[in-house]
């Protein structure tokens, strides 16, 4: 009997021994992830930092988004190849506050269902295409209610496309800059990058040029570097 209550306590020794090993095993497991994941390097980072010793408890209460309104909108247009986006980053940089509002950035945020523009006619595509515009006016009329000056870049060749747009910041200082580079130039630009577009569009500049002549400023920036451009622009507005 004694031999038998011995062997048990033994037994059960060693079960208590295996199970406070494997915890142990667990929890150096669980701190070598935490340690090595990236919401814990930021955090240490924060740390560090002193954000969260140093951040109050009633942080963000009471912060008014909005103050004085930006000074301006910006509507950058042109045809595909025209420098719409390298034009309208540069111009946005050049504002103590300032947001690039890029059209095609905004048509990539449909991930099922999107139809992009084509020469053909499709509907749901045109549809699209002036839903992306109200997006971009909604960011615009956010940024410049906060001080920080908006430029929206877009493809935008006819005369409805455009008066949507103005329907929508018809209370904002909009300034419509049209780029307008020969269609030669923008074809060259366009070949020369490392994203090709699928189809030549170089059509939309008669219409661009039909449809839109003396609408706000149009810059010829055939000649002109990226910082003339801008400078350019800023000499208009």
């Amino acid at each position: 009997m004694g031999n038998e209550h011995s062997r048990l306590l033994a037994f059960w020794s060693e079960i208590v021994l295996f199970l406070s090993l494997h915890d142990q095993l667990r929890d150096g497991l669980n701190r070598s992830r935490v340690r090595h994941s990236p919401f814990d390097e930021n955090r240490l980072k924060f740390e560090e930092m002193g954000y969260r010793r140093n951040m109050p408890e009633d942080s963000f209460q009471g912060t008014v988004v909005d103050s004085v309104p930006a000074s301006a909108v910006f509507l950058v247009i042109g045809i595909p190849g025209s420098g719409k986006s390298s034009v309208s980053d540069e111009l946005a940089r050049r504002f103590p506050l300032g947001a690039h509002i890029e059209g095609d950035h905004l048509q990539d945020l449909i991930v099922s269902g999107g139809h992009l523009p084509s020469p053909e006619e499709d509907r749901e595509a045109d549809r699209q295409l002036l839903l992306r515009a109200r997006n971009a006016s909604v960011l615009a009329r956010s940024f410049h209610a906060a001080g920080v000056v908006p430029v929206i870049d877009d493809v935008v060749v006819r005369r409805a496309h455009l008066e949507f747009y103005q329907e929508h910041m018809k209370d904002l200082p909009l300034r419509l800059i049209v780029l307008a580079p020969t269609p030669e130039t923008a074809g060259n630009r366009i070949a020369a990058r490392d994203k090709k577009l699928a189809d030549d569009w170089s059509f939309l500049d008669e219409a661009l040029r039909s449809e839109l002549d003396g609408e706000g400023t149009w810059i010829d920036s055939t000649e002109l570097t990226l910082t003339e451009t801008v400078d350019k622009i800023l000499g208009n507005c």
